[in-house]
């Protein structure tokens, strides 16, 4: 049993959507092989662009499933039934309506974890993403 109606349900849904002040396009993670024949994290193919709410007030500590532990930069809200997982990339183009200061060049963040659904929309954990940095 279902504890909202379709009706509330889309009510949230637009509330969420509307409090997200910030323009994003995602990037799906792939893999290539260096010059070692090490994997090396990609980002190559535009999932494309969608409204998100970008909060760094919340930047803290998460211990992953191997273990590492890593620091946050904080939590990214996307729209209801996103696909993002865990390793995508996260280009903020648009802050609060803006170009962000440095260009979006500067605005790169990268999942951390399994993002999480509610009834309103996603939340996922992201970290500063700095290009070739990371490998799998």
């Amino acid at each position: 049993m279902n504890p909202f109606s379709t009706d509330e349900l889309l009510r949230m849904q637009n509330v969420q959507l509307e409090s997200m002040p910030d323009l994003c396009e995602l990037f799906t993670a792939g893999s290539a092989v260096g010059s070692l024949g090490e994997p090396i994290l990609t980002h190559l193919v535009s999932a494309g662009s969608c409204q998100c709410g970008l909060d760094q007030s919340s930047s803290e500590e998460v211990t992953l499933e191997n273990m590492d532990v890593i620091k946050t930069s904080g939590v990214i809200r996307l729209p209801f039934g996103t696909e993002i997982r865990e390793y995508d990339k996260i280009v903020v183009t648009k802050r609060f309506g803006l170009e962000p200061d440095g260009g979006s060049a500067n605005q790169q963040y990268m999942v951390t974890g399994m993002p999480r659904q509610s009834v309103s929309g996603m939340v996922a954990d992201v970290m500063k993403y700095k290009p070739g940095q990371y490998s799998y």
